[in-house]
């Protein structure tokens, strides 16, 4: 019975254990990064405290997206292994800068020792990027906004009737748009998501027009209002 749950136990617990040079890496990296964060608002005072929260998190929030993305064909123990290390650095690097306080606060090296730990830190993660290297995915999976919509623009100002489209699309009873025609399924060179998002930028312009012109109108109403004040005052 002992032995039954201790298998259990071993298998729910496998993918966290699951360790890989991804995970590895993605965790000396994020200790990096945690250490400077807890010694800015350490030494840095109030300005750091306030400032580097939102820069932290929208960076942690775009990290593991960027991590996940690296790992193109991987397997689901190699990506959970990877968030779980993410989650994990943390409370780890916390807990190793907290003991290291109470250890050596009132030593005046602590500040040496803190900074030494941060070197250790780049040297780590550079000397694991020259290893892993030859493993990153380099392949640019943002494209140009602007390029993109010039681009469709031009394919739908060039053409006018579908090419090469697909059988099943003579099913549709509405005739696609002159954007719609860049389509992959109607032999346009764009992806049904590129040519949408194009067609959602096109939504919104008319608001963001609105929420320009609005600004124009109220920023000399408001600096004739202020006039007024002044003078009434």
């Amino acid at each position: 019975m002992a032995s039954s749950f201790v298998k259990q136990l071993a298998k729910n617990w496998q993918p966290y254990l699951h360790i890989t040079p991804s995970a590895v890496l993605v965790l000396v990296w994020n200790c990096l990064m945690y250490t400077y964060y807890v010694l800015g608002i350490h030494f840095g005072g109030g300005f750091t405290t306030e400032v580097a929260p939102a820069n932290w998190y929208n960076f942690s929030a775009n990290i593991i997206q960027y991590n996940i993305d690296q790992l193109v064909g991987a397997s689901a123990d190699e990506l959970s292994s990877v968030i779980y290390w993410h989650i994990l650095s943390e409370p780890l690097v916390l807990f190793l800068f907290y003991l290291l306080e109470c250890l050596f606060y009132s030593s005046k090296y602590f500040i040496i020792i803190t900074f030494i730990a941060s070197g250790v830190s780049v040297s780590l993660v550079l000397v694991s990027h020259s290893f892993f290297k030859h493993k990153l995915e380099n392949i640019s999976l943002i494209k140009n906004p602007i390029k993109l919509i010039v681009r469709v623009l031009c394919y739908a100002r060039k053409h006018k009737y579908p090419e090469n489209r697909s059988a099943l699309t003579y099913w549709e009873e509405e005739a696609p748009s002159r954007l719609d025609l860049g389509k992959d399924k109607y032999g346009g060179p764009f992806t049904e998501e590129e040519i949408e998002d194009v067609k959602t930028v096109f939504r919104m312009l008319p608001l963001f027009i609105g929420f320009v012109a609005f600004i124009l109108i109220m920023i000399p109403i408001g600096l004739l209002l202020k006039v007024l004040h002044y003078q009434l005052v």
